[in-house]
């Protein structure tokens, strides 16, 4: 059996054919965003793409806020490496450059019915709301939330921090590419 090799990069906009393709495979999951809004991501170095023996298997949408909290709109994996761990692998990318970059959080939103609310609880985030249902049709919408703070920094460290502290957003390279935007 051949090595497997992966790899974690920051997407560029050669990669919009890849997303679109996966999020059309996906897209009762993780939901529709159009080519302009996925080139926005690309274009802000908001996305990552998880690659197998060299070839896309996955990508994680993502876009920092300026109260620190890192929001994820889309994480998509090829149907046939599900469970192999490429999820978990770009979060867990994600998770390293945004604690570096001084955010606190992670967040994300799934539906009941698909596999992210599974996913998501797994790997260690908590259910933090629970959205109504936009319409008799669909079904209701769990926030996801991992925080990022050790369990030395306490609440109150962390409102004082954020009151006193202009956020500080500035690209910081971790790895060999990975960089939240400013």
């Amino acid at each position: 059996m051949p090595a497997t090799y992966r790899t974690i990069r920051t997407a560029t906009p050669s990669d919009l054919k890849y997303l679109v393709h996966l999020q059309k495979r996906w897209s009762n999951d993780v939901g529709f965003l159009p080519r302009q809004a996925l080139l926005d991501y690309l274009e802000r170095r908001g996305a990552l793409i998880i690659t197998q023996n060299a070839e896309p298997c996955g990508y994680l949408l993502f876009r920092p806020s300026k109260r620190g909290i890192v929001r994820i709109p889309q994480v998509a994996i090829d149907p046939e490496l599900l469970r192999s761990t490429a999820g978990t692998c770009l979060l867990s990318k994600l998770k390293h450059a945004a604690t570096a970059n001084g955010c606190f959080a992670l967040r994300a939103l799934s539906r009941t019915d698909t596999l992210a609310h599974l996913f998501f609880p797994a790997i260690g985030f908590t259910a933090t709301a629970v959205l109504p249902a936009p319409s008799k049709r669909h079904m209701p919408v769990i926030e996801w939330t991992h925080s990022l703070l050790t369990p030395a920094i306490t609440a109150q460290a962390m409102l004082r921090t954020l009151r006193t502290a202009e956020p500080t957003h500035a690209a910081t390279a971790i790895g060999a590419d990975v960089r939240l935007p400013a």
